[in-house]
């Protein structure tokens, strides 16, 4: 269905003439890539909605996205596979940070962030047999990883204090951690395809 909207979609660019024809599979691709993004996005809003925690879907779009788009990390085989992955990680995050803001407490998010931080910011980025990257454009996502990872670091803690409200660290951790963990589990199937 995607592909089928994608083609529709370069189709129409190409006649009138935006597009030239050899351009059209990086068209394809490329709306493919964009609508499969789109409808997670909305997905994991109307579950936001559904759940009743819009906070949980902005930091999520924020931290999760934003990070694993220069971190890289585990890609799906399919944009089915990567729509339901995405849900199921969304709703991992929530239930995550309902059992940290149980604690009454904000050391335990604040571990998990620190240590999520420190594996994202050292792994930055993952290489991907199927998304291949320049030197330029590696070194580029390690840099951006890395700042971001920053920046998030401080920022949320901080307005956790300030606010005196942990859900914005609770949901901003267990984020970072579900990116970290994208990024782990690559590295532990090349580490078993080296040794098998």
């Amino acid at each position: 269905m995607l592909e089928k909207a994608a083609t529709i979609l370069t189709e129409f660019m190409y006649k009138k003439g935006v597009i030239l024809s050899s351009k059209r599979p990086v068209f394809i691709y490329g709306f493919q890539l964009a609508l499969s993004t789109f409808c997670s996005l909305i997905s994991v809003l109307f579950v936001a909605i559904i759940l009743d925690r819009p906070l949980s879907a902005l930091n999520f779009f924020i931290v999760f996205f934003w990070v694993r788009l220069f971190s890289g990390g585990f890609h799906a085989s399919s944009y089915l596979k990567c729509f339901i992955l995405t849900n199921a990680i969304y709703l991992l995050v929530v239930l995550l940070s309902e059992i940290l803001i149980m604690t009454s407490s904000i050391f335990p998010a604040l571990l998990i962030q620190i240590v999520s931080g420190i594996v994202v910011f050292l792994l930055s980025p993952i290489r991907h047999k199927n998304h291949p990257l320049s030197e330029t454009v590696y070194i580029r996502n390690q840099k951006v990883a890395r700042w971001l990872v920053v920046v998030f670091e401080l920022f949320f803690p901080c307005i956790s204090f300030l606010t005196n409200n942990f859900l914005w660290i609770a949901y901003s951790s267990a984020s970072l951690m579900a990116v970290a963990v994208l990024m782990i589990v690559p590295k532990i199937k090349e580490r078993r395809n080296k040794y098998e």
